[in-house]
């Protein structure tokens, strides 16, 4: 904008609330007044606004992997931007594995198999942390059944999530298709649950040119797969996504319960925690001993176990919130 909005000869501007125009008006004032008292001495340059104000001529106003939202589109909207390059959410391929699973809906679970939760689970993951899921069904304990579904994903998504079949069972195929039809990068971790991880990519046939499409294995077990994912899974989709922060938020927090047992390895615990006039509290066993769904179902927080470590009441540990939850 060039110019100025103040009249010629006039060196500052009067707010109407300083003058003698009625307050509750709606509309012009039906008196139409030829005079207005102005009750307060404004100074020169008094309620002017310069050139430059807002945002001056070269500056940058968005740095590269902002997050674009309501006040970025404002922002944008106020330099007259209707436009802005920016990166695609990404495509994500999920895949659950296993005879046992039948999908959720079903009134009447039958004997020896388990619902489907980790396609839900892992499509709203995807969802929330700024992707688009493709929902590619379930894999059945067969090489064949599990290769025509990594086919089907491959050439038209940015990335695959497997859940299930990653671990050493005599019919866990995952990592047997990977290592045939591309690349494992790493295999188990030391941490529990979902210790049966695996990562890998897998070449595209149909795009020789283009990058290998990585590809999560994440663990069977619900519990193992949320833990997998946020661990895991999200700095990758974020990094996909053009972002720069990665790290998972933390805060310390003071126990309410304790850990006696020292543990062999790492071990994540599912956690809920609040925030006090004292400072952020978690409970590590939220549930109690009701069974693991019923922790899922309270818990808004992950708390890292150290291998070998024990924690009482009153111990300060960190904890990462879901930010899904709060």
């Amino acid at each position: 904008m060039t110019g100025s909005l103040v009249p010629e000869g006039a060196d500052c501007v009067v707010r109407f609330e300083d003058t003698d125009e009625p307050g509750n008006k709606n509309g012009p004032n039906p008196a139409n007044p030829s005079r207005v008292k102005i009750h307060v001495a404004v100074p020169k340059g008094g309620n002017i606004r310069r050139a430059g104000t807002n945002i001056q001529n070269g500056t940058l106003l968005l740095q590269k992997g902002t997050v674009i939202g309501p006040t970025q589109i404002s922002a944008l909207s106020s330099i007259g931007r209707a436009k802005i390059k920016v990166v695609r959410r990404p495509v994500i391929a999920v895949i659950a594995t296993g005879d046992e699973l039948v999908s959720s809906g079903r009134k009447k679970l039958p004997l020896a198999k388990s619902y489907n939760s980790n396609t839900a689970t892992v499509a709203s993951l995807i969802v929330h942390y700024g992707g688009i899921p493709k929902i590619l069904g379930i894999a059945r304990d067969r090489e064949s059944s599990l290769v025509k579904k990594i086919d089907e994903a491959v050439n038209g998504v940015d990335a695959i999530i497997t859940s299930g079949g990653a671990s050493r069972g005599d019919y866990d195929l995952v990592r047997l298709v990977m290592e045939r039809k591309g690349e494992i990068i790493f295999s188990m971790i030391k941490m529990g649950p979902g210790k049966a991880v695996a990562f890998g990519t897998l070449r595209r046939p149909l795009m020789r040119m283009a990058a290998p499409v990585p590809v999560f294995c994440l663990s069977g077990p619900p519990q193992g797969c949320l833990i997998n994912f946020e661990t895991l899974v999200r700095p990758a989709l974020l990094k996909m996504r053009g972002l720069t922060e990665l790290a998972h938020p933390a805060v310390k927090a003071v126990a309410l319960d304790s850990i006696p047992s020292k543990m062999a390895s790492t071990f994540v615990r599912f956690t809920d925690l609040k925030e006090t006039e004292d400072g952020y509290k978690v409970t590590l066993n939220p549930g109690g001993t009701v069974g693991v769904l019923s922790s899922l179902a309270i818990a808004n927080s992950l708390t890292i176990i150290p291998k070998g470590s024990t924690v009482q009441v009153g111990d300060t540990v960190e904890v990462l919130p879901f930010d899904w939850c709060f």
